[in-house]
């Protein structure tokens, strides 16, 4: 079995709006060309290099099936994005500043819980 590469969707609404690309277009142009970069290495990966990654968490404490996309580097880079695979992409359901220590992840699956819903309803 060939293993492919991962592909990063950002998830958009109904509209073609991404609040995710939003976000990250108010961000310092550094920091979006570091995400950029880093979105540019993880899509290299094959999935089970991105498993074994130190860049991809499965989130814990949620019946949903949603994983953990981190982007760390300095302190001044460091976001979070919430995401879930759908057939061959990595759809970025959300993104935030910092880590996802002390409940910061929790604080957002709601919100990319209901988008990943919205996503397999219109992407079937």
């Amino acid at each position: 079995m060939v293993s492919t590469t991962v592909e990063i969707e950002l998830w958009e609404d109904e509209a073609g709006a991404s609040p995710v690309a939003e976000f990250i277009a108010l961000l310092p142009v550094e920091h979006q060309e570091w995400i950029a970069k880093r979105n540019d290495f993880l899509e290299r990966l094959t999935w089970p290099e991105l498993h074994l990654s130190k860049y991809y968490e499965k989130i814990q404490g949620t019946a949903h099936s949603l994983w953990e996309l981190k982007y760390s580097g300095s302190r001044a880079h460091v976001y979070r994005a919430i995401c879930f695979r759908w057939k061959h992409q990595l759809v970025t359901l959300e993104i935030f500043a910092g880590s996802g220590s002390s409940g910061n992840v929790l604080r957002h699956v709601p919100v990319a819980a209901a988008r990943a819903e919205n996503w397999k309803v219109r992407n079937p």
